[in-house]
């Protein structure tokens, strides 16, 4: 079926349960490769390397570039995926949420990125006396 969504190219998923299954396996590699780095300390009984795995966060980003797929979002204006695109969508900020509130992601910045991110509004309110508008 040819994609108006991608310039008439086929579709990337024929169907919105091929969708759902890629999003899945990404979910999945995700969990399955986390970022791992190398700490080294230097005492005087020797060196000694300690390895420290972080999980990261699902993305979007990441999501369409595991699947091959640069207008993913796009999927979201076809009635027919709908339900996959909210399924992955809630799956993402979900993750992202459990993740900020565990402490294991950086707060302020999973908060900017799920719109959460507070606000401030400033307004003055105040007029000016009558004798200084006099002029």
């Amino acid at each position: 079926m040819r994609d108006p969504l991608n310039n008439g190219q086929p579709r990337a998923f024929a169907t919105p349960e091929d969708m759902r299954v890629e999003a899945d396996k990404y979910f999945q590699w995700v969990i399955d490769n986390p970022i791992i780095t190398k700490e080294t300390t230097v005492t005087d009984k020797g060196t000694f390397v300690k390895l420290k795995e972080y999980i990261k966060p699902f993305q979007w980003d990441e999501l369409a570039v595991f699947c091959g797929v640069y207008h993913l979002r796009n999927y979201r204006k076809l009635d027919d995926y709908l339900t996959v695109m909210t399924y992955i969508e809630l799956t993402i900020k979900s993750n992202k949420f459990s993740g900020a509130v565990a402490g294991i992601f950086k707060e302020n910045i999973i908060a900017r990125d799920l719109g959460l991110a507070e606000q401030t509004k400033n307004e003055n309110n105040h007029t000016l006396p009558e004798w200084m508008n006099e002029g």
